[in-house]
């Protein structure tokens, strides 16, 4: 019996001979780079980096956001945006339901001016012509920064058939917006790890009937679920009111979202969820639940309920927002945090994971 190595270059040999493309097989130290995920890009959340394990969404995968209306998703994918901005990267927002808020995204902090487009599409096949055709155009030439798509939402249009049959006395066919939706994602599956680009897709929750069990799931079938990396759900769990004023609606600031990570490949991290504020002039409370993660991890520590401490420093909580400041500004406090937490083992590298 020939040994494994010498089975295995025979194998290669008849793949040459056929002069077959789609297979090969390779040493793992020889697999290319796309197989692997070279970074995270920060998602301005410290709390879902620390559900992650790891800091921000991972580049070359696909992550989904699923959820009921007003729980968050679309504020959390423009501090996505932000972030590969601020690295000197861009991103494409990828329009489905006319829902692009130029103001709500520069307040996540993204600039509309800077290395970023709005793709405006009218069914689901469009949506992903447009995603392979940028993708294609970015293989030649991988990009050194991140970039982020971002589409809102895949399951906000219909298939070209179904707008067709889809009339009054007209049946549209079952299943053919998840059967479309499946077949794209795989298509630019390995497009999206070759160029290194992070896409978010942005689903819709739909309710079900189940007496026991899940009470909603994502729309548009399991395609999404399948091929994702990285899938959080969003849900709302109550408003942000004014404590002087009560729970008087036009006192209302914002609101708490729950989020939980419901799948990260290669991780034992299942289900970890949490709750952040979501305010309505702001985004999501990027500051204040910073010092929340920065005492879950030690780089902030609780000396007793009205002092904090850090470096020996102590403050008051009402003080926290000037210690930001003194440590260069919300964006720097918030890699310096990420950097204290690789450094002594609380979030690990994307690039020594395989995903």
């Amino acid at each position: 019996m020939p040994s494994f190595d010498e089975l295995f270059a025979k194998v290669n040999k008849e793949i040459a001979k056929a002069k077959d493309p789609a297979c090969s097989i390779k040493r793992s130290g020889d697999i290319t780079l796309s197989s692997r995920i070279p970074y995270g890009i920060p998602s301005g959340l410290p709390q879902l980096e620390l559900a992650i394990g790891r800091p921000g969404i991972p580049a070359g995968r696909v992550t989904e956001f699923y959820g009921f209306e007003r729980s968050g998703k679309t504020t959390a994918a423009y501090h996505v945006l932000a972030s590969a901005q601020k690295a000197g990267g861009g991103g494409m927002f990828i329009d489905a339901e006319s829902s692009w808020d130029e103001e709500r995204a520069a307040a996540c902090g993204v600039d509309p001016d800077k290395n970023f487009r709005i793709g405006e599409v009218e069914n689901i096949e469009a949506i992903f012509r447009l995603l392979l055709r940028t993708l294609e155009a970015m293989e030649g030439s991988p990009l050194d920064k991140p970039f982020v798509f971002v589409v809102d939402s895949v399951t906000g249009v219909e298939s070209e058939i179904n707008e067709d049959a889809n009339t009054f006395g007209k049946e549209a066919r079952i299943g053919q917006d998840a059967r479309l939706i499946r077949r794209g994602i795989r298509l630019a599956n390995k497009k999206i790890a070759n160029t290194k680009a992070a896409v978010i897709f942005i689903n819709h929750a739909i309710a079900t009937a189940n007496s026991y069990g899940p009470k909603s799931m994502a729309a548009g079938g399991h395609g999404l679920k399948l091929f994702s990396s990285l899938r959080v759900s969003f849900a709302s769990a109550g408003e942000i009111q004014d404590d002087k004023k009560g729970t008087d609606v036009r006192y209302r600031h914002g609101q708490k979202s729950k989020l939980k990570v419901e799948k990260l490949k290669g991780s034992k991290l299942l289900f970890q969820e949490f709750e952040i504020d979501l305010l309505d002039d702001g985004g999501f409370d990027t500051v204040g639940s910073l010092l929340e993660a920065a005492e879950l991890t030690g780089w902030v520590e609780r000396v007793n309920q009205k002092t904090y401490k850090m470096n020996d420093q102590e403050f008051p909580p009402a003080d926290w927002k000037h210690v930001v400041q003194t440590l260069g500004g919300r964006e720097m406090a918030y890699r310096t945090w990420i950097d204290w937490c690789l450094k002594n083992g609380k979030l690990d590298l994307w690039n020594n994971w395989n995903g």
